[in-house]
């Protein structure tokens, strides 16, 4: 959700018999259609399965996709920059630093809020800081980061570095 109550959706399908279009729309907190944007594809502002969307506290909306990259938008759905990380999903702390997991990939990586990578880590394990399919990232209030590490069957939590 943005500052203002507003929710985000991928819409996308991985069933064949569906269409699958590709983008982001935009909900007020009543569920009434605000603005949707993207398509499919691999350029800027363009989508292949989004599933990854975030907030910053500028209303800046970033998200994730099956394309190794993350994209940032203003929140009238503007591009404004994309980089390299694959990943599955991702958050926003207080700060506006953008943290992703993916699934292959057995780390977490966090990023400024253009897309600089500050810090990486994990690996693949199952002790505690090591993953296995890590597929969901949550940051609270404080700054504590939340990992579903989905084959070890647990979330692990992490305080920020």
């Amino acid at each position: 959700m943005d500052g203002q109550g507003n929710v985000f959706v991928s819409d996308s399908s991985t069933n064949p018999s569906q269409s699958n279009n590709d983008r982001i729309q935009k909900f007020d907190g009543n569920g009434r259609f605000l603005l949707k944007w993207g398509s499919q594809g691999t350029g800027d502002g363009q989508f292949y399965f989004p599933d990854g969307i975030a907030v910053d506290r500028q209303d800046n909306i970033f998200v994730a996709d099956n394309t190794a990259s993350i994209q940032k938008f203003d929140k009238q759905g503007h591009f404004l920059l994309k980089w390299d990380s694959y990943n599955h999903d991702i958050a926003v702390d207080s700060q506006g630093n953008v943290f992703s997991v993916g699934g292959r990939e057995m780390y977490i990586q966090k990023f400024d809020g253009n897309g600089k990578l500050l810090l990486k880590w994990g690996s693949q394990g199952s002790v505690d800081g090591q993953f296995n399919n890590p597929s969901g990232i949550a940051v609270d209030g404080q700054g504590n980061i939340f990992v579903a590490d989905t084959f070890n069957a647990r979330i692990q939590k992490f305080r920020q570095r």
